[in-house]
């Protein structure tokens, strides 16, 4: 059996890019449409109820960690998967992406994620290009809600 070798890093590069690109794919033409229209507006939801965000950003991750993009902001992204990345030591959220400019702010300050790699849904296919992003998470696309 002949195989090929890749390194967990390489592997990281491959499908974190792969993954922004077929989710950049799905946003790039819902995005086209709301651009025919003026009125036209991606909007997340509201804060979910019963979400606690943490007080303080967590400790400094490992320069070896991987860095993930939180897509959608929602009950399960907030109050089940980014305490869990959080809470480990090779991953950190890196970047998070929302149709609610209130929930950028809040989560990503309460993360200590940088202004610059909070996306709203306009913004969204940006985040292929973002280095810091090894990996993507997406919540359900139920947050594409043109109003």
């Amino acid at each position: 059996m002949v195989g090929i070798v890749m390194t967990r890093r390489g592997f990281i590069d491959a499908s974190g890019a792969a993954s922004a690109a077929s989710l950049a794919a799905i946003a790039v033409p819902a995005l086209a449409v709301l651009e025919a229209s003026s009125s036209a507006r991606v909007m997340g939801h509201p804060m979910p109820d019963g979400v606690k965000l943490p007080s303080t950003p967590g400790r400094r991750k490992r320069a070896d960690s991987v860095g993930i993009a939180i897509v959608g902001l929602g009950g399960y992204a907030l109050n089940q998967m980014m305490p869990r990345f959080a809470d480990t030591e090779r991953t950190h959220i890196a970047a998070i992406v929302s149709g609610s400019p209130d929930k950028l702010r809040r989560v990503g300050d309460a993360y200590g994620i940088p202004p610059d790699a909070r996306y709203s849904y306009e913004a969204y296919p940006k985040i292929a290009s973002d280095k810091r992003i090894d990996a993507v998470w997406r919540g359900g696309l139920g947050d594409f809600q043109p109003k």
